[in-house]
């Protein structure tokens, strides 16, 4: 191969390495942005209750996320079963 070609796949290399590190930097800092917003803007709402209970009918004041975390911990509890039983049956052990 061409000295000439190898030099120039480095530097369209190094062109994309620092587009991808640039990319990746904006969407990290927009996720800071929204997650801080959120947390300055809802931190008021966070108490024992919204972890316990349960949600209310639309326009009722008050509620929780206690069916959804219970959800979310369902799915992934079972998610990690399966993806565990796939795992044996491809892999066993000696």
């Amino acid at each position: 191969m061409s000295e000439h070609g190898y030099s120039r796949r480095r530097w369209s290399n190094r062109i994309v390495l620092i587009l991808s590190g640039i990319a990746a930097g904006l969407a990290i800092m927009v996720l800071v942005l929204v997650l801080g917003y959120a947390l300055v803007r809802g931190a008021s709402a966070l108490n024992l209750d919204f972890f316990t209970q349960g949600a209310r009918p639309v326009g009722v004041a008050g509620g929780g996320m206690r069916n959804e975390i219970i959800g979310t911990l369902v799915l992934v509890g079972l998610g990690s079963l399966f993806a565990l039983l796939i795992q044996s049956q491809h892999f066993p052990h000696d």
